[in-house]
């Protein structure tokens, strides 16, 4: 077969050669084009790992037959001794003349001496995962390896929904050491039965009268094969639950059950309430049946019939949890400012959606949060995009969240034609919605928070979408891509997943400027996917005395966390009496907020880029260090770095150790004293580059392209 084995393929091949880095891991081959034939897809794709170097076939599983797109795909399972590899995996995608388009791995290297049989009794490990979390019981454990810097075998414990979370603890099967606490919850926000709803909600549309084609005969609620409504009832009592020790709590929260009934002509049209804040409403409950229904046969068509949903019950009119006064409540349920999509399956439980009762609006009552957390469901149906926090060579990076929500803001925009996401919720909230239709980048636009961060990515394949001739091709290679997400992949693994499913529909061949494909590279170019600036570098330039973007610093107790970038100022005279460093902290927590600035001159402040979830040194050690105080009045922060500073580079990181995550707005580095900007300490293009930067990535883009071409053409040819 003569495969040419890349770094990352297609799209990754110009990427490495704008960048000049290219990543070992995963692994994306594309072998010299095959002929088709009628052998067994395992056959064909046993004959393909044969030929790739690299790929370690010793601990796969068997082949597994998946129907793909115009085609198949054949999975290999990665375990040890029937112990499984979390997001150990090998795929070769076959297109329909099965022929071998490409493989992928994301494999784990396995030493030979790793152990599979824990020191940590599966009992203990739940009695410390569940003291990790406050003492609930958990509902489920298994053993498995993952990736901790090296691979290292745990217990994965995982606990029924609670509160607004589906936790699941890592803890070490040797150790005990809690190694990662991982929230699964993804947060958000004609002779058929009628119904009353907004298209897709009342900041577009007046109320309609629209047919629930999709209810059965003589349903007396709002149930089908695919999703089950109901609402979120205060009992007004509260409810005696394990606490994981031995004992028991005492939990003030709702029961669920329909209230949406049909009238005497079998509809359910009912009006929205006239209190925005009732979370009695049976209209919450219609509204949003419809509109799940409405796009889940637009997920089934992109998928060419491989949507693997399961059931989903689905909540309306959720309240938070309230405290008790023994056994007695000790007031009203609080409201819940979120929305949900529940990955209870993974338990062994059920998938559930829950949109809240917030106290300015219903959740449920905005079709495009609806179509949003379906679009999780769809995506995570498959996937293998991990919710935990990840570190790379510069700060914190959340990619697995990050992606998830911006390809859910992605296929809501696909399905409405509507750019904004969230029209109603967003207005009241914050005045918007989040717009797809942008012209963001990373790292300059990154803010610590999933739903932000990921709008530059859903704005570059918006931008790829509305270029296409044919979107909705577009839209079901993005989500056939979405389901071969790993869990440690990053913007650029998923960037080369989609342009790999673009490339893969296509006749063999050279892919032309113009294509899908190349307009897919030219845009994650332009956003900083790809090039000489990329989202790797987490690196922001900033002048003084000039207040930079709002940033999220997370915060994890016990755990230092570094924040999603870092800053750096170029100084052209010194500053002889150090640096000043305020900011003002937004949190509804009480906690106190303990903050440190680490400053390094001439290079980045570096961290293990190995580091996965919280283990490892998170404090590294820099010239420079300096703790911020906090006024809880004022909620200013300010820190004093006494040290002269000579001319030059300045590298900035902020540490968050309080366990509390907050906002952190107006952050400002200045020289003591300074209250404006002084140009003639530093200086930043408006390319947010320093002054005498490198060669823009779009004067390598035509030689990229030709290197793919030239690559391409080596293939077919076997050259």
């Amino acid at each position: 077969m003569n495969p040419r084995p890349y770094p990352r393929l297609g799209a990754v091949a110009i990427a490495t050669a704008l960048s000049g880095v290219a990543s070992a891991s995963p692994l994306l081959v594309v072998p010299k084009a095959s002929r088709a034939t009628t052998e067994a897809p395992a056959v064909v794709a046993d004959r393909a790992l044969r030929s790739v170097a690299g790929i370690d076939r010793t601990h796969l599983a068997a082949a597994r037959i998946e129907s793909y797109g115009h085609g198949t795909l054949v999975v290999y399972e990665q375990e040890v001794r029937g112990v499984p590899v979390d997001g150990g995996r090998v795929i070769v995608r076959l297109d329909d003349q099965r022929r071998v388009r490409y493989v992928r791995s994301t494999a784990l290297p396995i030493p030979a001496d790793l152990s599979v049989a824990p020191s940590l009794a599966v009992d203990r490990a739940r009695a410390i995962a569940a003291l990790a979390i406050g003492g609930a019981a958990p509902i489920a454990s298994r053993l498995v390896i993952r990736a901790f810097g090296q691979p290292k075998l745990v217990w994965e414990i995982g606990f029924a929904y609670d509160d607004g979370h589906l936790w699941r603890v890592i803890v070490d099967a040797n150790g005990g050491a809690v190694l990662a606490r991982e929230d699964l919850a993804r947060n958000d926000s004609s002779g058929f039965p009628g119904a009353n709803a907004y298209e897709p909600s009342s900041a577009v549309s007046p109320l309609k009268h629209v047919e629930l084609t999709t209810l059965p005969a003589n349903a007396t609620s709002l149930a089908d094969d695919h999703f089950t409504v109901a609402s979120c009832v205060d009992p007004g009592t509260c409810t005696a639950l394990p606490d994981g020790m031995g004992g028991t709590r005492h939990v003030h929260q709702c029961t669920f059950s329909p209230l949406a009934h049909p009238d005497a002509n079998g509809d359910f049209a009912y009006d929205p309430p006239a209190d925005p804040q009732d979370g009695t409403d049976p209209f919450a409950e219609a509204h949003a049946y419809y509109h799940l229904n409405k796009i889940y046969p637009w997920f089934e068509q992109l998928s060419l019939g491989e949507l693997a949903l399961h059931p989903i019950r689905v909540h309306t009119n959720v309240k938070g949890s309230g405290t008790c006064n023994g056994t007695l409540p000790s007031g009203p349920l609080p409201f819940f400012e979120n929305s949900q999509f529940i990955p209870g399956s993974q338990f062994g439980g059920v998938d559930q959606l829950v949109f809240g009762q917030g106290a300015k609006f219903d959740y449920a009552i905005d079709g495009d949060v609806v179509y949003h957390e379906l679009g999780h469901a769809a995506i995570l149906s498959k996937s293998q995009i991990s919710p935990s926090l990840l570190f790379n060579a510069h700060a914190l990076a959340i990619p697995g969240p990050t992606i998830n929500e911006a390809l859910a803001d992605y296929f809501a925009a696909a399905f409405t034609g509507d750019s904004l996401v969230g029209n109603y919720v967003g207005q009241l909230i914050d005045g918007d919605g989040r717009d797809v239709d942008n012209t963001l980048t990373c790292s300059h636009d990154l803010t610590g928070e999933p739903h932000l961060d990921g709008r530059f990515f859903s704005g570059a394949l918006w931008a790829v979408r509305k270029l296409v001739p044919n979107p909705e091709m577009f839209d079901g290679a993005v989500l056939r891509a979405s389901w071969q997400i790993g869990p440690n992949d990053d913007f650029k693994d998923v960037a080369d997943l989609v342009a790999q499913e673009l490339e893969s529909e296509q006749v063999p061949g050279n892919p032309q400027k113009g294509s899908p494909f190349f307009l897919l590279l030219e845009e994650l170019s332009r956003r900083g996917v790809y090039g000489m600036q990329s989202c790797e570098d987490r690196i922001l330039d900033v002048a003084l005395a000039t207040p930079s973007h709002a940033v999220y610093l997370k915060g994890v107790p016990g755990f230092t966390i570094p924040g999603p970038l870092q800053y750096k100022m170029t100084l052209f005279a010194p500053l002889p009496d150090g640096l000043v460093a305020t900011g003002t902290a937004t949190t509804s927590q009480t906690t106190p907020i303990t903050l440190e600035l680490r400053l390094q001159k001439a290079t980045p402040i570096t961290l293990d880029p190995q580091v996965f979830n919280m283990t490892g040194d998170l404090q590294p050690q820099t010239p420079v260090t300096a703790q911020f105080t906090y006024d809880p009045t004022s909620h200013e922060l300010r820190a004093v770095a006494s040290q002269p500073l000579d001319a030059g580079d300045y590298y900035v990181m902020l540490t968050n150790s309080s366990g509390v995550t907050f906002k952190l707005d107006d952050f400002t580095l200045a020289s003591p004293g300074d209250k404006a900007d002084d140009p003639g300490h530093a200086d930043m293009n408006a390319g947010g580059c320093a002054a005498g930067g490198g060669s823009s990535p779009f004067a390598l883009l035509g030689v990229a392209a030709m290197l793919v071409m030239r690559r391409s053409k080596q293939r077919r040819t076997g050259r």
